[in-house]
């Protein structure tokens, strides 16, 4: 029987899109093959269209894509003050790999007049918090030091004025579900690989539904995984609550996944 609704909360993660498939029948990957992969610096080396790049360098993949060299390094005598709020447009966001631009808006008040963005410092209410291109915003910046050169970010990222960062509602306003919105089905996380981007999870029994075709394992990607603010971990046979929306192509996936009775899923380390 369904469940009363649950707020929608919200998550901090990212990881790489989906890469492999799952085959009912073949075995899983093992946990260490499986673990979380996240962007810990570095940059590629191909010639991007803004000069940074999309792929590459430590802790992000191989290199190639819209590849770029990494923003040179900020002067040794380079200070900042993290009280200071500035504007700016966002010129470019990632949304799986989770970092992006921003410009702001006062040319030559910071180095290379562009400052990177990782989702960790996005202010918001949503489940998965990422940045729209063109979006205007309000920051601060932070040295961060890393392999022993110091880079500037932004962080306290909102919109201007200080509000929250606001856009899973316009998404899910977008989404067709089965049974509304607001409806929770139970069933049994099979699997879900942060690595991979998705897991699979196993329906109860007994549901009656107002769409025909739903199938009794419904594919979760990260967005929809509710881990209030942090990483999802890599996780085997959890009991989960959830709605279900369906894909412009007809596709069945669950949505706003939480444990039962709409606690946070259990978040990397």
């Amino acid at each position: 029987m369904a469940q009363a609704p649950v707020p929608s909360g919200h998550i901090r993660r990212r990881d790489s899109p989906p890469q492999i498939s799952f085959v009912p029948g073949r075995a899983l990957p093992t946990k260490d093959q499986a673990m979380p992969w996240v962007w810990t610096g570095g940059w590629g080396k191909g010639g991007g269209k803004d000069g940074y790049g999309k792929g590459g360098g430590k802790g992000y993949g191989k290199g190639g894509g819209k590849g770029g060299n990494r923003p040179p390094p900020l002067p040794d005598d380079f200070t900042v003050d993290p009280s200071i709020k500035y504007t700016g447009t966002v010129i470019a966001y990632y949304k799986f790999q989770g970092y992006g631009f921003i410009v702001p808006d006062q040319e030559g008040v910071l180095p290379n007049n562009k400052v990177f963005v990782l989702w960790k410092s996005i202010i918001s209410g949503d489940r998965y918090p990422f940045l729209q291109k063109e979006m205007k915003v309000q920051f601060s910046v932070q040295i961060v030091e890393k392999n022993g050169e110091r880079d500037l970010q932004a962080a306290a990222v909102s919109l201007v004025g200080g509000a929250p960062i606001v856009v899973q509602d316009e998404t899910d306003g977008k989404k067709s579900f089965v049974g509304g919105q607001n409806l929770r089905y139970t069933g049994s996380l099979k699997f879900f690989i942060p690595k991979q981007g998705y897991g699979y999870i196993k329906i109860d029994a007994g549901y009656q539904y107002d769409k025909e075709g739903v199938p009794e394992e419904i594919r979760v990607e990260t967005t929809e995984m509710n881990c209030a603010g942090a990483n999802p971990r890599y996780m085997e046979d959890i009991e989960v609550e959830f709605g279900i929306w369906v894909t412009t192509r007809g596709t069945f996936k669950a949505y706003n996944v939480t444990l039962r009775g709409g606690a946070p899923l259990p978040a990397a380390e």
